[in-house]
């Protein structure tokens, strides 16, 4: 299956073709190529197109890390994106490589870092502003629980 992988390290963005597995990409080989353990899909609407951008789940953790920013989304590691139909299966993504590669920027680590505490910081926010509970979750992460489970959480716990 059609492919799009972008490499930070080496700053090239390339088609590739991922080996499938049944009806859908075969998830190990996934994760072999973008040399990582687990992986996490940032949802990104690139041309028009909503596209699933595969990542590294703790590519902020690793020692001497990559970054680029697409689509506005400062993002960490090796990326793979592809298209998903509305059942959730993987498809090639209709973006051609020429686009990616214009919407692709690279990215130092403490430009990534600080974009990324932004976007943490306005999503606390807002969760905040429609009644969640927020309480940090590491560095860049949060866990966001609605206050309607208990409305006195707070007030219980202040």
């Amino acid at each position: 299956m059609r492919g799009i992988f972008i490499d930070p390290f080496t700053r090239m963005v390339t088609e590739i073709d991922l080996p499938e597995k049944g009806d859908s990409v075969d998830i190990v080989a996934l994760i072999s190529m973008m040399n990582c353990n687990t992986f996490d899909v940032a949802r990104l609407t690139l041309a028009d197109e909503e596209i699933d951008c595969y990542v590294d789940d703790n590519g902020l953790f690793v020692q001497d890390q990559a970054f680029f920013i697409i689509a506005g989304r400062p993002l960490a590691g090796k990326a793979i994106l592809l298209g998903r139909t509305d059942w959730w299966e993987c498809v090639p993504p209709r973006a051609t490589l020429e686009t990616v590669c214009g919407a692709v920027q690279w990215a130092n680590r403490r430009y990534a870092q600080a974009a990324i505490e932004m976007q943490t910081r306005a999503a606390m926010a807002h969760a905040v502003a429609h009644g969640a509970h927020v309480e940090s979750n590491g560095p860049y992460g949060f866990i966001s629980t609605p206050s309607a489970i208990d409305p006195d959480r707070d007030a219980k716990e202040g």
